[in-house]
């Protein structure tokens, strides 16, 4: 593309200097043939007198060559340009580390956390921040079950059944009356009542 408009530029430049007359003449001695823009005796004109309008249209077809001879250098220097920032441009950021992905994080924990809410309306609530955060971290993070409706209400004398931590992901864990803990370290976790939760050896411990 670049050659064939420097040629044009150049063809466009050759015409500007093509507005006079030629003579073809011929030497009667040497019989040699020679080309002049003035009449000679036994010359023949070859290229006529171009009239102004012809030059001034060869002076604008010059002159549109010119521009676009600059353009498209002007475009391949910007396209060099582009090129080489994309190559510069560092990679991505992963789904984990995207604002999208922190901010589900954080609508999970303040969800896992709420206890105005029955156990039902609150399995929903924190099955919903799941998903969210499933979509914008890219993780498969399994939802809590719902409990059944017309479950069996145990007896307000019955002792407590024990509560069991079921799974682990990354932040959170889970228990089998589906009570939501977000973990703080390795060893440490809050439950969903506002409880701290420390680990010895393979049992939680909860105040």
């Amino acid at each position: 593309m670049f050659l064939k408009t420097a040629l044009a530029f150049l063809l466009a430049c050759t015409c500007m200097a093509s507005g006079a007359q030629v003579y073809r003449c011929t030497d009667p001695a040497t019989k040699r043939t020679t080309y002049s823009d003035a009449p000679c005796a036994d010359g023949t004109q070859i290229v006529r007198q171009r009239s102004s309008e012809e030059l001034q249209l060869d002076e604008d077809r010059a002159a549109a060559s010119r521009r676009r001879f600059y353009d498209d250098q002007a475009t391949e220097r910007s396209a060099r340009l582009n090129d080489g920032q994309e190559l510069q441009a560092g990679p991505s950021l992963s789904k984990a580390d995207s604002h999208e992905c922190k901010r589900a994080k954080h609508e999970l924990s303040i969800a896992s956390n709420i206890r105005t809410l029955s156990d039902r309306d609150k399995t929903t609530r924190v099955n919903a921040a799941i998903a969210a955060v499933n979509a914008s971290c890219g993780t498969n993070t399994e939802l809590m079950q719902k409990s059944k409706r017309g479950a069996r209400v145990s007896p307000l004398h019955d002792a407590p059944k024990p509560t069991v931590i079921t799974n682990c992901t990354d932040g959170f864990c889970y228990d089998n009356t589906g009570g939501v803990y977000h973990r703080s370290g390795s060893d440490f976790m809050t439950g969903p009542n506002g409880r701290t939760c420390h680990r010895a050896g393979s049992i939680w411990n909860c105040n």
